[in-house]
């Protein structure tokens, strides 16, 4: 899930780049791996730029993924905007697993190194990290407060971690790795509390430490009016839908969350 802001923050310095060495397609590719990551590291990361350039090798791979996604999807080199291009190459991505990783390799090299990266969620208060690559020295996710973080399907690439979470508050972690380069931890539909440290294979517990299965902040439930049975969905997979069919009895009925 990349947002607007994300990928035009990309943008912005992809056009920094074109203005001082000419428009390249293939730079288009490197704004769509900018937009891999959270925007503070976009901001840092940008400013590099011009010293990845200057390295070949990521140059000739560069090159070689471009060719590859707009042999899938030729309306990568067609559309009008810096941003639809972008946007184009996320959904070229996103249905197939092998460019999905070679760009994110690209994107965890032009994170910006030696950084601190952190979120702080406080007084009932809610942020996502999803579909994310976070590359920084040192980072701290913190909710307090009866606040909530949902970090899902997301890399971190760090060597310190630090899942904090407070006065009634949780980190909601699915689908996501932790890797300082050479080991990895990998969390799926776990909640923290308190303090918890993620460094290279290992997960210490701090002051008031826990790791609880389950606790996704978006998961809803309710009682079929047709069979009664169960139904739990992520809030989130409702938008934009007026009514729901029930997997049990497949009942059609409308649905209004509170």
């Amino acid at each position: 899930m990349r947002s607007s802001n994300s990928i035009d923050e990309s943008a912005s310095a992809i056009r920094k780049l074109w203005e001082k060495h000419g428009i390249k397609k293939p730079m288009r590719l490197l704004g769509f791996c900018l937009s891999m990551l959270p925007i503070p590291v976009i901001q840092q990361a940008g400013l590099a730029l011009d010293r990845h350039l200057s390295d070949k090798d990521l140059d000739r791979e560069l090159t070689e993924i471009w060719e590859k996604i707009a042999e899938v999807n030729e309306k990568v080199n067609s559309v009008d905007t810096l941003e639809e291009s972008i946007a184009e190459i996320a959904k070229t991505v996103a249905e197939n697993e092998a460019l999905q990783k070679e760009c994110e390799k690209l994107s965890y090299i032009l994170g910006a190194k030696e950084s601190i990266f952190s979120v702080e969620t406080d007084d009932h208060s809610y942020q996502e990290l999803v579909r994310t690559v976070i590359e920084a020295s040192r980072v701290r996710i913190s909710a307090t407060n009866a606040s909530a973080n949902v970090i899902e399907d997301t890399n971190v690439h760090s060597a310190n971690t630090h899942l904090h979470a407070s006065g009634g508050s949780s980190n909601f972690v699915d689908r996501t790795n932790f890797t300082d380069g050479s080991r990895t931890v990998g969390m799926q539909g776990i909640s923290t509390q308190g303090d918890i440290h993620v460094s290279g294979n290992s997960v210490g517990f701090g002051n008031g430490g826990a790791l609880l299965f389950g606790g996704n902040p978006n998961l809803i439930s309710g009682r079929c009016p047709s069979c009664q049975n169960k139904i739990e969905l992520d809030k989130r997979s409702l938008a934009g839908y007026s009514s729901i069919q029930c997997p049990h009895c497949k009942n059609v009925f409308p649905f209004n969350i509170g």
